[in-house]
C-alpha cells in the first residue's frame, strides 16, 4: 500500500515494525543464549567429569592388575572427586579394597554409598556387617546381619558372619564352634569332672597360648574367663596378648571384660589403666574404646573422655553414651539426657524415640507414654525408610511383651521392604498370635498367602480363621491332604459342615480325626465343641479340661461353652 506525499508523489510507508523486530531478535538472541550458558555450562561440566572421572577409574582398573596398589589408590581418589556417587566406580573401588583386605572406613563408606544407590549386591550386605564389627559395631553389625534376606544368610560367609558377631556378643557355643581342635580338645579335658583331667587341659592352653595365631588368641580368651585365674596369670596373658601379632582391639577389650568379672577388686585400676591410655588415641579406635566402655556400664568414664563437641557431633559417641545408661538401669539419666530442648542431638528422631520408650518403660506404671515413644519411632523409621530401625523396634517391643507394637513393626517392614516380607509378616504373625487377636491375624495370613500362594501351609490356616469368623466360607476350597495334615483337613471339613448346619457330615468327618496331637490347642478346642454337638458330651469335657481358654482365640474359646 502506498500513500501521497505532500508534492503529490507517492512512496512507501516507513516500517517501524520492521526497525523494532530487529532489535527484539536481538534482545532474544542474547537471553536464548544467556538461558542456554545457564544449563549448557553445568552439563558441559558434568560431561567434562564423567570424562575424567570414567577416564581416572580406567587407570585405576590398569594399576590394580597391576598390582600397583598406590597408583590405583590416586586414581581411585581422582575418580571419587569428581564422580562421588557412580556405582561403578564405587564397585571397583570396593573389588580393590576387598582384594587388597582392606576392610575399614573407606569401604564401609562405599558400601553404605552402593546402598543408597541401590546398587548393593548379596556380598556387599554381608562384607558391610562384616566391617561394622570388625570396627566394634556389634549392635550395628547384628542390625546388618538380621536385615539380610534368608536367600543371604544361607551363604557360608554369613553363617561365619553369625557365628562371629555372637562371639562378640559373647554367645560361648557360637565361639567354641569356630574354635581350633586343638582348642577344643583343652577346652573338653578342662570340663571334664576329673580333677587331673582339668589340669591337663589347662596346661595344654597355657602352651597355646604362647603361639602367634588363631590358637594363642582362642587360649587367652577362655583362660581369661576361667575362675581360678590369679592376678599374676592374668598380668601374663595381657602380656602374651598384646604382643600377639593379629591382635584387634575388640578382642583385646573383650578379654579385658573377662578379666575383671573374675577379678572385681581389679576392675577400677584395669578401667583407669585403660582409660589413661586411650584418651588420645585416634578417633576410630577411640569409638571402639567408648562402646566398649558402653557396655561395660561405664557412663562417668565414658563422659570423661569426651568433649561437648565430640558428644553432641558425633552419632556414634552419643549413642554409646546413651546405651551406658541402658546397661547399668540407669532410666531416669537415659531420660534427661533427651529432656533438653535446646540442644541439637546427633541421632535420627527415630533413635531418640526408641531410647525413651526404653527407659520410660522402666519409670512408668502404666506403659502408655512409652508406648507413644515407640509409635513415634514407627512414625520416623517409616519417614526415613529406615528399616533396620524398624526391625529393632519390633524386636525390643517384643522383649517387653508390647506385642501390638511389635506386631504393627514389622508390618510396616513387610510394606517398606518387599525382600524381608515374608519373615518380617511371619514375626508379625507370631506377636499377633501372643494377643490372640484373630482380625490381626486373619490380614496377616491374607499377606501371607499372597506371597506364598495356595499351596502354602499359610493358605490352610486362612481357611481355618475364615471358618471361625464365618467369612467367606460360602466361596471357599479346602486344601487338599497333600496341602495339610489330615487331621487338620478333617476337622476343617467338619466346621465347615457344621457352619452350614449340616450336623450329619460334620459328625462324618469328625470320624476321620485319629490323632488330637496334630491340633493345635484352639483347634482342640472346636474339636472339643463339635463332637459335644455330636453327642460326645463327656469325651468333649475331658478335652476342655486340659485347654487354657486365655492362650486361645475367643471364636475358639467359644467351642469349650456346653450350650455355644
Amino acid at each position: 500500500m502506498t500513500t501521497p506525499s505532500i508534492d503529490g508523489s507517492t512512496q512507501s510507508p516507513k516500517n517501524p515494525i520492521f526497525k523494532l523486530g530487529k532489535i527484539s531478535w536481538s534482545l532474544i538472541l542474547l537471553f536464548l543464549l544467556l538461558s542456554l550458558g545457564v544449563y549448557v555450562v553445568p552439563m558441559v561440566k558434568r560431561l567434562r567429569s564423567n570424562y575424567l572421572g570414567k577416564a581416572s577409574l580406567e587407570r585405576a582398573k590398569d594399576f590394580a592388575a597391576k598390582k600397583n596398589w598406590q597408583m590405583a589408590g590416586q586414581e581411585f581418589r581422582t575418580a571419587l572427586q569428581l564422580l562421588p556417587n557412580d556405582p561403578e566406580v564405587l564397585r571397583e573401588l570396593v573389588k580393590v579394597l576387598d582384594k587388597t583386605q582392606n576392610h575399614g572406613p573407606l569401604m564401609r563408606n562405599a558400601l553404605l554409598n552402593l546402598r543408597e544407590l541401590k546398587s548393593e549386591n548379596e556380598s556387599d550386605a554381608i562384607l558391610l556387617a562384616r566391617i561394622l564389627l570388625k570396627e566394634g559395631q556389634i549392635g550395628a553389625a547384628r542390625e546388618a546381619y538380621n536385615a539380610l534376606s534368608d536367600t543371604q544368610r544361607e551363604t557360608s560367609l554369613a553363617e561365619i558372619l553369625q557365628q562371629n558377631i555372637s562371639v562378640a556378643e559373647g554367645n560361648k557355643a557360637s565361639l567354641e564352634g569356630l574354635m581350633h581342635p586343638e582348642v577344643k580338645e583343652a577346652i573338653a579335658l578342662c570340663r571334664n569332672p576329673f580333677s587331673e583331667l582339668q589340669d591337663k587341659g589347662t596346661q595344654a592352653l597355657w602352651e597355646l597360648s604362647k603361639t602367634s595365631d588363631q590358637r594363642s588368641l582362642q587360649a587367652i580368651n577362655f583362660l581369661a574367663t576361667s575362675e581360678r585365674l590369679t592376678k599374676k596369670q592374668a598380668d601374663l596373658l595381657l602380656q602374651r596378648l598384646e604382643a600377639h601379632p593379629q591382635k584387634s582391639l575388640p578382642v583385646l577389650l573383650g578379654i579385658y571384660s573377662g578379666l575383671m568379672r573374675n577379678l572385681p577388686a581389679e576392675r577400677e585400676r584395669t578401667l583407669k589403666k585403660l582409660t589413661s591410655k586411650h584418651r588420645n588415641v585416634p578417633l576410630n579406635d577411640l569409638r571402639i574404646f567408648l562402646q566398649w566402655l558402653s557396655l561395660e556400664g561405664e557412663s562417668k568414664l565414658l563422659r570423661s573422655m569426651i568433649s561437648e563437641e565430640t558428644l553432641y557431633g558425633d552419632p556414634m559417641v552419643f549413642t554409646a553414651y546413651a546405651q551406658s545408661f541402658t546397661q547399668r538401669g540407669q532410666w531416669r539419666e537415659l531420660v534427661n539426657l533427651f529432656d533438653k530442648p535446646e540442644q541439637t542431638y546427633p541421632i535420627t528422631p527415630e533413635s531418640m524415640a526408641l531410647f525413651r520408650a526404653k527407659a520410660l518403660t522402666h519409670l512408668e506404671m502404666d506403659g502408655q507414654k512409652a508406648k507413644e515413644q515407640f509409635y513415634s519411632a514407627i512414625d520416623s523409621s517409616l519417614a526415613a525408610h529406615n528399616t533396620d530401625m524398624l526391625q529393632l523396634i519390633a524386636r525390643e517391643a517384643a522383649e517387653l511383651h508390647f506385642w501390638d507394637i511389635c506386631e504393627l513393626a514389622y508390618s510396616k517392614l513387610a510394606e517398606l521392604q518387599p525382600t524381608l516380607a515374608l519373615s518380617a509378616l511371619q514375626k508379625s504373625l507370631d506377636a499377633a498370635m501372643q494377643q490372640n487377636d484373630t482380625s490381626r491375624i486373619l490380614r496377616i495370613v491374607t499377606q501371607l498367602t499372597k506371597l506364598q500362594g495356595s499351596n502354602s501351609a499359610y493358605y490352610t490356616q486362612l481357611c481355618y480363621i475364615r471358618l471361625l469368623q464365618g467369612s467367606e466360607i460360602e466361596t471357599m476350597t479346602l486344601p487338599s491332604t497333600k496341602q495339610a495334615e489330615p487331621n487338620v483337613i478333617a476337622l476343617l471339613k467338619a466346621l465347615r459342615a457344621y457352619r452350614f448346619l449340616d450336623l450329619i457330615s460334620s459328625k462324618q468327618y469328625l470320624t476321620e480325626i485319629f490323632d488330637l496331637n496334630s491340633l493345635s490347642d484352639g483347634q482342640k478346642a472346636v474339636y472339643a465343641g463339635l463332637i459335644r454337638k455330636a453327642g460326645s458330651g463327656q469325651k468333649a469335657d475331658e478335652i476342655a479340661k486340659s485347654i487354657i481358654p486365655q492362650l486361645i482365640l475367643p471364636e475358639e474359646q467359644v467351642f469349650l461353652k456346653p450350650a455355644f
